[in-house]
């Protein structure tokens, strides 16, 4: 095929019939296998050894299979683990929480007493501010926080004594003799005890004197503060029981206004004119009231006889405004009947029996005439029984 091909495009004619030399076979697998070699980049090969791989290493190269969708089996699985695993989980949560109605009462009470302890802070606060955590904090703290830090800083330092000669290990009254000082004996007295270490001294000494300044000056505008917020306290509730005061009285009259208009209750609340019984009974009623309401068998000072009549009248008291519906359904009821009986004795004048052998004229009365005692006589001698 090659001889061919030569002799049709172009095989030199000095050559021509001779045969055309055969070409190598080429090597299709070898080509093949260097395609699929990935030719690494130079950052690749940093450190990497030589990647000139032959055809045989490159065909032997494993093949990945691509990866398949998990089976129904599988998930279904997967999902049950992961389900059970969130059972157990929440059955260990359970354990920790074993009452949520307990847990949310214990919440609100932690809530409830967060309150409550607020309030009282506020209180602390104005009657005293020394107790408070804010005056620990910002004032007291520190002051305590420095004067150790001052200590420390001049543990076992010498100190000139009392005497003027002698020397001894400073001690804390060192520190407040001169911090009782004015300012410019204090320096004197620093440097003559203390030395080279008289200045640092004496500024330290200031900077107590200043913090003990501030807690004095904070726990004196909590005086005032505190004067002032009860003043206001005081004419607050003074304002707020007088609003109450007049509420409760308009609500009181209010009250007994609606009750003599009850519709049903309404007329035993109320005087009736002419009726002097009937308002008798009624101031009787009301002073009775009037009495167990206002006498406390707590009172100081009464005797157990006294205390004994007050209980006695408050109980009476209690069971009669128990009763009154009740006595009041009693009162319908037998209004009820009243009208009822009423009704039929109405029916019962209005009407005349009938009398066998009579005639009744247009006003309903008895026969005047052809009515005799015989007739009755006879009339009754038809019901009568023999023997």
């Amino acid at each position: 095929m090659f001889d061919r091909i030569g002799e049709k495009y172009g095989q030199d004619p000095a050559e021509a019939g001779k045969p055309l030399p055969k070409k190598p076979a080429v090597k299709t697998e070898e080509k093949t296998a260097e395609k699929e070699i990935d030719v690494p980049t130079p950052e690749e090969n940093k450190g990497a050894p030589d990647k000139k791989t032959d055809a045989k290493t490159a065909e032997a190269k494993p093949v990945v299979a691509p990866k398949t969708e998990k089976s129904l089996g599988e998930r279904y699985r997967e999902e049950r683990a992961q389900r059970e695993r969130y059972e157990t989980e929440n059955l260990e949560l359970r354990k920790l929480i074993q009452n949520p109605n307990e847990r949310k009462l214990e919440a609100e009470k932690v809530t409830k007493l967060e309150a409550q302890n607020k309030e009282l802070l506020e209180h602390i606060k104005f009657l005293d501010y020394q107790k408070h955590p804010e005056f620990q904090e910002k004032y007291e703290q520190p002051y305590a926080t420095e004067w150790t830090r001052v200590m420390k800083r001049l543990s076992g330092v010498q100190v000139l004594d009392s005497d003027g000669v002698s020397k001894r290990t400073v001690e804390p009254k060192d520190i407040m003799e001169i911090g009782r000082l004015p300012a410019d004996q204090a320096i004197e007295l620093a440097e003559q005890k203390f030395g080279k270490l008289g200045t640092w001294v004496a500024e330290r000494v200031e900077r107590l004197r200043d913090l003990e300044e501030a807690k004095y000056a904070a726990l004196e505008k909590a005086k005032k503060d505190g004067v002032e917020f009860h003043r206001k306290a005081q004419e607050s509730e003074g304002i707020e029981n007088q609003k109450r005061n007049e509420f409760l009285a308009s609500t009181w009259e209010k009250s007994n206004q609606d009750l003599e208009a009850h519709s049903i209750y309404g007329i035993y609340f109320k005087a009736k004119e002419g009726d002097a019984e009937w308002n008798a009974k009624l101031e009787k009623g009301n002073s009775f009231v009037q009495k167990a309401w206002n006498e406390s068998p707590m009172e100081k000072g009464i005797s157990a006889e006294e205390q004994a009549k007050r209980v006695k009248r408050q109980a009476k008291l209690q069971k009669l405004a128990a009763s009154a519906g009740v006595i009041q359904l009693d009162n319908s009821r037998l209004k009820a009947e009243r009208d009822s009986l009423k009704a039929k004795l109405s029916e019962y004048e209005s009407s005349t029996p009938k009398i066998e052998g009579g005639q009744v004229d247009a006003n309903g009365s008895a026969p005047a005439a052809g009515y005799t005692l015989d007739t009755l006589e006879s009339n009754l001698a038809k019901y009568a029984r023999p023997g």
